[in-house]
């Protein structure tokens, strides 16, 4: 009698089967749930069933009691095959293969073959596969003619109806259906997925002990057969058969499934994974993948097997004087891996639940160098590994051929090999093995990581070499070399937050994805919203408080916070994950809102939009990194424009709007109405990941690693460590003390001799030093991702975002006021001129998007459309915008403007996403806005710098006596300034005084873009089209 947990999810979390065992008690080491199936139990033993007794006398095949004819299963050869394949002499990947959606896709539709080698026509060979079904076999039955299948369910269970019986294989079981046998899948959890492993010309055997003895690895009791079964249904069946890799359908008129009684050891039997027998190291070193062999078939070489099947699954670990990865080695046998559950620590993030991954022979891999630097530092723990996880291999004596499909597939990727680029020079142990084991050492770790050239889009991987590939850097070979581990570890280098959103994606199904763009847009509706009517609020906060010119002033402490917060955000959304950070920015943004609702002074509203804009510019990143994850690289300019678009008709809307608020209940009610829609328009993208993170949880796909053990304190420390919380306030504080002056200098009273402005200027100066020498001599960690900064593309990129930054902050920070006191417009009119560049550039965003997916380039458009349109336009400005000048020539400009920054905006973002790795885009998106952010800042404090300088002397030069008296209430209000009647020499002395500032501001506005097409001059044209950075179900 055997026992069954209540639930099936509970079997992945058991360490091992051997802690179920109850003393005394009924034994639980029973089958897994809603096995509804008996089985005999064993392992190449003769076997007999009968599903109507004495149809199967003892010493007799064919008997003639019950008047059935009888039938033998034998073996024979094939016709040849022609498969079209390709060779890969380094590593390949595949991320989780998509589950169709809808219905009418069985098991046999599903199948797609990945690799192999070897011919079945010749009996000699393997084959790697991959199902993906989401329906039944309806009347029809599947016979491989030419080989054994292996087949490992990883998502859903398969209900296997044999000639022999039934069989209930789940996920962490695998059933092998021999050469042959007829069989039949019915999915009774709905859509599933998993691996299968064919061999022609061996049949599959339990691998030889040897010293092990008796004991140990897979038990020949836990391998389950069926009992006999029968139907007999006089309809139309379809069996379709599988003869030298081709398939041929057969039409019958009764089931194949009549089989009353049958005997000897040909048989489909399935076994229970999770009830392996681990064999370990406990002394020193570590041990050979082969002790992990559940399943071997032998080849014509005796010294070298056809195929292994190998699992890594829950164990103990424990060594002394070494270290727990696996050695760097070098295999002579091919791999091919698949993950069922679970976390498998030992690979990059893109090794999850339903992916895989192949190396060929003498492929150089280990773990990346993080771990191994973690595990080299510290004693070696007694530690449990691959806890809730249960990895599989296919290894095979010759080199795979991979197929067209798993060639061209979007799912293929790179690993990341610059796992390896901190590796330091030093004596590495490598090992070969496979039929023999010899040490061989090499001084200098980064060179053993050379591996055989292979072509890639015309640069070859392994060989080191001058010219630059298509990222733009020097090719080595340890940045050519797919590094993984052949064994799991308790800390994987994969972050928590990177782990849990690569598992959403995989998770979630074509709906969920709709929706998630859907939402998105809806948050850049809103965003969009506040925003724009913000910015017209913000003149009348500050007038309130008489200290209009304080405009941009109250912008530089926030750019400066809200653009280097990105830097540490990446991590956090990194390591806690982007649901978490995007439900703390929506807090601040929201927190910021009802700050400047509520604000009495302009201390607490600059203080308010310290708030707002981290909280504003954290949404804006944190969503700009999901549709990163959700989309491919080629594709991913359109959509960048396609969120955009909702300033299409905010912008029509905001200027109303703005008005309305302003002339009815107050700007403070323009705030606090956000403050009350901003968090619920973000509560659907937080409640669509939780969902699919818990579905994620449910498919196994993604589980939570274990609490750290960390204290409250330490924990405290450590977070303070990752992000650089030093390094943070200090270049923060530099910035600000050293930025600040150039807005506030007029106000005092000696100005730049004041005291305040002085020593604002020297600890500013002193503090950026300080911050170099700390970041350079003193961080553990720096928050400053310098080897992404030594990338041309990423830093060029970062560069000319700056300096656009620069000159946009320039030359519009008194643009509203200047359209408001110098044109006499209305202020609907006037956000909507103002608004142009937004409005042209959305919507010119997704023509660029659409011109860089279609010819994969995007560096052309920038360097020879956008750069030299946005200079022009700038440029332009520095004769029309003056007062007497026709408002048609500011709008012309403001169109140059929009189509120039559309497509620059777009062109920087994809190319600083091209040139890094998946894992990267978060970080060097964070770059990118860091630089702008900093650019904006330093914008506003030229723009500030240039009118507290230029206005104030200006109008009280040009001012007539009469209004002398109130030069200050005219100099802080633009309410009081257009009070004054069109043409009265006071307000015609305000626009000549607006108009020489903005003279000087459109002059450094224009110098500042112009520089910015060097910086465009240095990136490389990668092509976008050859470049995948997808992962689950993406756009």
């Amino acid at each position: 009698m055997t026992a069954s947990l209540s639930n099936r999810k509970e079997y992945q979390d058991i360490f091992h089967w051997a802690e179920t065992q109850q003393d005394g008690a009924i034994p639980s080491f029973g089958l897994q749930k809603d096995d509804p199936y008996e089985d005999q139990s064993g392992f190449n033993n003769s076997f007999a069933s009968e599903a109507v007794p004495g149809t199967l006398p003892q010493g007799q095949n064919s008997p003639r009691n019950v008047g059935l004819p009888d039938n033998e299963d034998t073996e024979a050869n094939f016709p040849p095959s022609n498969p079209r394949f390709h060779l890969s002499p380094t590593q390949l990947a595949w991320l989780p293969f998509d589950v169709p959606d809808g219905d009418g896709i069985d098991f046999v539709a599903g199948l797609k073959t990945i690799a192999g080698s070897g011919d079945p026509t010749l009996r000699e060979g393997i084959a790697t596969h991959i199902y993906a079904a989401n329906s039944d076999m309806k009347k029809t039955a599947f016979a491989n003619s030419g080989g054994d299948y292996l087949v490992c369910p990883q998502q859903g269970a398969l209900d296997v109806q044999t000639e022999f019986g039934m069989l209930c294989v789940q996920p962490g079981e695998i059933v092998v259906i021999q050469r042959g046998q007829k069989f039949k899948v019915n999915l009774p959890d709905g859509p599933s997925r998993g691996y299968i492993l064919e061999v022609w010309g061996a049949n599959f055997e339990l691998p030889e002990l040897g010293p092990l003895g008796a004991n140990g690895l897979a038990n020949a009791r836990d391998f389950l057969h069926p009992v006999a079964e029968y139907e007999i249904e006089q309809e139309p069946w379809t069996v379709t058969y599988k003869l030298g890799g081709k398939l041929f359908r057969s039409s019958q008129q009764h089931s194949p499934f009549d089989v009353v009684a049958w005997h000897e050891n040909y048989v489909p039997y399935k076994n229970d994974l999770t009830k392996f027998v681990n064999v370990g190291s406990i002394s020193v070193d570590h041990l050979d993948p082969s002790i992990f062999c559940v399943l071997t078939a032998r080849s014509r070489d005796p010294a070298a097997p056809l195929a292994d099947f190998l699992i890594f699954s829950p164990r103990w670990d424990v060594a002394s004087h070494t270290y727990r990865p696996p050695y760097f080695h070098r295999n002579v046998a091919s791999e091919f891996m698949g993950l069922l559950y679970g976390d498998y620590g030992g690979r990059s993030g893109g090794f999850q639940p339903g992916g895989a991954s192949y190396e060929s022979g003498m492929v150089p891999h280990g773990v990346a160098y993080e771990e191994f630097k973690a595990a080299t530092e510290n004693e070696p723990p007694v530690m449990q590994i691959s806890k809730g996880a249960v990895a599989i291999m296919f290894e095979n004596s010759r080199p795979f051929t991979i197929t067209d499909f798993a060639w061209n597939t979007d799912k293929k990727h790179e690993h990341d090999p610059k796992m390896w680029n901190n590796l330091v020079d030093s004596i590495v142990p490598l090992r070969t093995s496979f039929v023999t084991s010899v040490a061989m050492w090499d001084l200098g770790a980064k060179c053993w990581a050379s591996a055989p050239a292979a072509e890639h889009d015309g640069t070859p991987h392994g060989q080191s070499s001058d010219a630059p590939d298509e990222r733009g850097e020097k090719t080595m070979p340890v940045e050519n070399t797919f590094f993984h581990s052949d064994d799991s570890s308790e800390d994987g280098s994969v972050q928590n937050g990177v782990r849990e959103v690569e598992a959403v994606t995989s998770a979630w199904d074509t709906k969920s994805l709709i929706l998630v763009f859907f939402f998105i847009y809806v948050i850049y509706t809103v965003d969009s919203m506040h925003s724009t009517m913000s910015t017209a609020f913000s003149a009348y906060v500050t007038s309130d408080f008489s200290l209009h010119s304080l405009t941009a002033t109250t912008g530089i402490l926030s750019s400066i916070l809200g653009g280097l917060s990105r830097l540490p955000l990446s991590k956090i959304i990194d390591v806690w994950g982007r649901r978490e950070g995007f439900a703390v920015m929506a807090c601040f943004l929201t927190v910021g809102l009802v700050m400047m609702a509520g604000c009495n002074n302009v201390e607490t509203y600059a203080a308010a939009q310290v708030f707002y804009w981290i909280g504003y510019t954290g949404i804006q990143y944190i969503v700009a990194v999901m549709i990163a994850d959700a989309t491919s690289l080629r594709n991913r300019g359109i959509v960048y424009g396609i969120v955009s678009t909702p300033y299409l008709f905010t912008t029509f809307a905001a200027g109303p709007a703005a008005t309305n608020f302003i002339n009815g209940p107050g700007w403070r009610w323009g705030f606090g109405t956000f403050a009350i829609v901003t968090p619920v328009m973000c509560l659907p993208v937080l409640l669509i990941f939780t969902l699919n993170k818990r579905k994620a949880k449910k498919l196994g796909t993604y589980t939570k690693r274990p609490d750290s053990g960390r204290t409250m304190m330490q924990s405290i420390k450590h977070y303070a460590i990752e992000l650089d919380v030093l390094g943070l306030l200090l270049i923060c504080g530099g910035l600000a003390l050293f930025l600040l002056p150039f807005s506030l200098y007029s106000y005092q009273a000696k100005q730049w001799r004041s005291p305040m402005i002085i020593c604002m200027l020297v600890f500013g100066i002193i503090t950026l030093i300080l911050f170099g020498v700390y970041e350079k001599f003193f961080a553990p960690k720096s928050f400053l991702p310098i080897a992404l900064l030594s990338n041309r593309t990423v830093l060029g990129s970062s560069i000319y975002g700056a300096l656009a930054f620069v000159s946009f902050y320039i030359w519009n920070s008194f643009f509203y006021s200047f359209l408001i006191v110098v044109n006499d417009l209305s202020i609907s009119k006037a956000v909507l001129i103002r608004n142009i560049y937004t409005l042209g550039s959305c919507s010119w965003a997704i023509i660029v998007g659409l011109l860089i997916r279609f010819s994969g380039r995007y560096k052309w458009l920038a360097l020879y459309f956008g750069v030299p349109l946005s200079v022009l336009g700038v440029g332009l400005m520095v004769a029309f915008r003056q007062p007497d000048v026709n408002i048609g020539f500011i709008v012309m400009c403001q169109v140059f403007i929009a189509l120039g920054g559309g497509t620059t905006v777009i062109c920087q973002q994809i190319a600083v996403m091209a040139a890094v790795t998946h894992q990267e885009v978060a970080v060097a998106l964070a770059i990118q806005y860091a630089f702008t952010s900093i650019g904006g800042a330093i914008g506003s404090s030229i723009a500030a710098a240039i009118w507290t300088g230029v206005y104030p002397a200006r109008l009280q030069a040009y001012l007539p006596p009469e209004s002398q008296a109130n030069f200050t209430q005219i100099y802080g209000s633009i309410v009081v300034q257009s009070s004054y009647a069109v043409g009265s020499p006071t307000r015609d002395a305000i626009a000549r005084s607006y108009g020489e500032a903005q003279r000087y501001m459109l002059i450094a506005a224009t110098c500042f873009l112009a520089v910015g097409i060097f910086a465009v001059m240095v990136w490389h044209d990668i092509n976008v089209k050859k470049n995948k950075q997808t992962k689950g179900r993406v756009f």
